[in-house]
């Protein structure tokens, strides 16, 4: 079996990692990746080329809005067209509509994942037309939409999948449960246009200042902004979520990272603009809290101080007895696909 992935950014690595080294055992892997800050090193670090498994960059986004819809969008379609027609693919795989163009003209297969349906109508229609399947977590069933009884993130913090590795706080010199991690994400995305910029450097100086911060800073050129005790991770950073594991709470501005420390148990605060399907799921967990700037201090000194408290291994554990294996079912479309061809 040939199968065609396609990511787009970390985010999207990091949920199809687990199924690559899986697949990569039986089938050839081709994963095609866009040129995007810091994707392509991680890409190279992370999925090491192999008989069965290839990579291949295609496409640039440079972080401006014409970059965004001419270079990662429009022409990335027409390049990912001819890949896709030389490669040949039984199945197909992404988190967008760019890489699922090609197998709908030549009638492959194509299975894509999406998280936010709330991308907005066009972005919807575009992937409800180029994909065969959408499994979208928690969500009502159509023809193509197909309900997942998990998060993304999931496919890679699972228990099954992840352990954290108690040396990240040696390597650190950090203690379990004494430091706050934090991240502060850049706002030149579609994703994040609107959203006040610099939220958590605005509040930085709030903080007590006995305060232990671990900071992801995706703009490094403001790190003079921030209190000079705080330490800032140089990227790629090695066991980022073991480092966020071991945390007593996550504060970020973007999305994904706060979801990622819900899902591994530890109280998130969100202080990002967007309201996602995908968030409220946490949210109704008691996991996840989407506020205000103004209001992450003082929630995070309730933790500091000991009057909330969460249990991280119940916590998890309950998600692992309820939620889906998403490596498995994408492991399934696969077989689903070889017993058709047979």
């Amino acid at each position: 079996m040939k199968i065609l992935i396609d990511v787009a950014h970390p985010a999207q690595l990091n949920f199809y990692l687990n199924a690559i080294r899986i697949l990569g055992k039986k089938h050839t892997v081709l994963v095609t990746y866009l040129k995007r800050g810091k994707l392509p090193h991680i890409v190279k670090k992370e999925v090491p080329e192999s008989q069965n498994v290839k990579t291949l960059e295609v496409g640039s986004h440079k972080g401006n809005k014409l970059s965004i819809i001419f270079h990662a969008n429009l022409f990335r379609i027409f390049k990912m067209f001819w890949i896709t027609l030389k490669f040949m693919p039984d199945i197909e795989f992404s988190n967008g509509y760019v890489a699922g163009v090609g197998p709908r003209i030549l009638s492959i297969p194509s299975c894509h994942f999406q998280d936010d349906p709330e991308i907005g109508k066009k972005r919807m229609r575009l992937m409800m037309t180029f994909a065969d399947k959408i499994y979208v977590p928690f969500y009502t069933e159509s023809k193509k939409i197909k309900r997942l009884e998990s998060l993304k993130e999931w496919a890679y913090l699972s228990p099954k999948y992840f352990n954290p590795n108690p040396k990240i706080l040696a390597d650190l010199n950090l203690d379990e449960k004494e430091y706050i991690f934090i991240r502060e994400v850049i706002t030149t995305t579609f994703n994040y246009q609107g959203q006040e910029e610099a939220i958590i450097e605005s509040i930085a100086g709030d903080f007590p200042k006995d305060y232990k911060i671990i900071l992801s800073l995706e703009d490094k050129s403001r790190a003079k902004f921030f209190p000079s005790h705080w330490h800032i991770l140089e990227e790629p950073v090695k066991d980022i979520h073991s480092i966020i594991y071991y945390s007593c709470a996550v504060i970020s501005s973007g999305d994904s990272m706060a979801r990622e420390g819900a899902q591994l148990g530890v109280p998130s605060y969100y202080c990002g603009k967007r309201m996602m399907h995908a968030n409220n799921i946490l949210i109704k967990e008691g996991m996840l809290f989407h506020i205000n700037k103004d209001e992450v201090v003082s929630s995070v000194k309730k933790i500091t101080n000991g009057e909330k408290k969460y249990q991280q291994n119940e916590f998890r554990h309950s998600l692992f007895k309820k939620w889906d294996d998403i490596n498995e079912i994408i492991i399934n479309e696969v077989e689903n696909i070889k017993i058709k061809n047979l």
